[in-house]
């Protein structure tokens, strides 16, 4: 199989329209705001917010409270 080598073609932009969309608001959440998570199982919600935390150096708080377990950004 042969290759051309073809000089001074640009890189187009990196599309992020690709994905799923978000099952928690991680990115539209400021310091000190919160969620309640209902019907979930506290660790996975405990994960989900420490894994979006580590991929954008963000801090969040989980806590088991009456209905449900509440997530907020630090």
């Amino acid at each position: 199989m042969a290759f051309e080598i073809e000089k001074n073609i640009k890189v187009p932009p990196v599309s992020h329209s690709g994905g799923r969309k978000a099952k928690y608001p991680f990115a539209e959440l400021e310091s000190g705001d919160s969620f309640l998570v209902v019907g979930e199982k506290p660790q996975l919600v405990q994960q989900a917010a420490a894994a979006y935390g580590r991929r954008h150096g963000m801090k969040f708080e989980t806590r088991r409270c009456e209905g449900g377990v509440r997530v907020w950004k630090k």
